[in-house]
């Protein structure tokens, strides 16, 4: 792989070993300068050992790591135009706000007059402007996520390294902080590495994102196609809501296929995949593609079939019903959205559901992850 200016990041067959384990498995990728890339994945699936090979704390077992066109695998973390925003945040609690931001360009040797311009810059971009002398004690959960930033940023690194930032915020706070990391990352212009398992995180922030497992990359790719077009069953499970059901391919013709489910449910979906007939795939429906009527009423789908509800999950506009195949015991999770109430829905109605086959998400169960 040549360096490339267009490119923050590149890495080539990067891996990490721990003994008898592998923690990342040689990862082939690059990050546009300037841009929000977030590494999402489950817990244990090598996303912080990545990270840490970048900032220099882990050395990779292999592979090589290029920052702005310049090999770094030899530089120690002090040496890299890298810094990291950890999820406990690491403000000095005997600073206040105005030291904390100083100290990176004081061991930097910046003189006084100076750091104070830097200071008040990095603050006025922020949203924090005046909040120089102010203890570290007396800022909320997201002014002290913002302090943690900018006394990064103020050091003008080449790319940002975030750990699970927002992990320990409350879940209202955690919404706002999503808009607002976003906002500081177009403010600034740097390039933003981001580690969660969150997806809801990765979907709202990034403009790529790499869903990682077992140490290696599923899937890279906008939010928008990690969503609607998962290239693997594990991207399809692991990013956003999903009812999957492992099928067997009984008919296939000009992009369409009939399907027949382990319970014995016949399904027609739109796909792509040239299968032989008695070949297994998995199914993915979301959601949201369901739409939900009276049952026995016969609409113009694919796919249709009445259902019982086993539960109403009311979480307001997010609300989910839990209902399955009176006849072949198949459960589905459904959005029924703003235009079908719930407030007469009980375990025990009976319903229709029903979804086109082009709404449905068809992955042979052979495919494999990227490197």
């Amino acid at each position: 792989m040549a360096a490339n200016a267009k490119y923050d990041l590149e890495c080539k067959h990067l891996s990490k070993h721990f003994s008898e384990f592998t923690a990342v498995d040689k990862l082939n990728f690059s990050v546009e300068a300037g841009s929000f890339f977030s590494i999402l994945g489950p817990s244990g699936c090598g996303k912080t050992t990545l990270l840490r090979m970048l900032a220099g704390f882990e050395s990779p077992s292999e592979g090589e790591i290029q920052i702005h066109q310049k090999r770094v695998n030899e530089l120690a973390p002090n040496k890299r135009p890298v810094n990291m925003v950890f999820q406990h945040l690491a403000l000095f609690p005997n600073m206040n706000v105005s030291e904390n931001i100083a100290y990176g360009l004081k061991r930097r040797g910046i003189k006084a007059n100076e750091r104070q311009h830097k200071i008040k810059d990095v603050l006025e971009r922020v949203g924090l402007d005046g909040s120089q002398n102010k203890q570290i004690t007396q800022l909320s959960g997201g002014q002290k996520q913002r302090i943690a930033i900018a006394r990064s940023l103020v050091l003008e690194p080449r790319l940002l390294l975030l750990d699970e930032p927002l992990g320990a915020l409350d879940l209202k706070l955690r919404e706002k902080m999503k808009v607002e990391l976003k906002h500081l990352q177009r403010e600034f212009g740097t390039t933003f590495i981001y580690i969660t398992h969150d997806q809801s995180e990765a979907l709202v922030m990034s403009d790529k994102v790499a869903v990682m497992n077992n140490g290696r990359f599923e899937q890279v790719a906008s939010p928008q196609e990690l969503y609607y077009q998962p290239n693997t069953a594990f991207v399809a499970k692991f990013v956003g809501q999903t009812n999957a059901h492992s099928a067997v391919v009984c008919e296939q013709r000009q992009g369409v296929a009939l399907l027949k489910t382990a319970r014995g449910r016949h399904l027609i979906v739109a796909t792509t995949i040239d299968q032989a007939e008695k070949s297994v795939v998995d199914v993915f429906v979301r959601p949201e593609a369901i739409g939900i009527c009276e049952a026995g009423r016969e609409v113009q789908a694919d796919n249709q079939f009445d259902v019982e509800v086993e539960e109403c999950l009311f979480d307001g506009a997010s609300s989910t019903l839990v209902v399955k195949d009176t006849h072949h015991q198949d459960s589905y999770r459904v959005a029924p959205g703003a235009s079908f109430s719930l407030q007469h829905i009980v375990p025990g109605s009976k319903l229709r559901i029903f979804w086109d086959a082009k709404q449905a998400i068809c992955i042979s169960q052979e495919v494999k992850g990227e490197s």
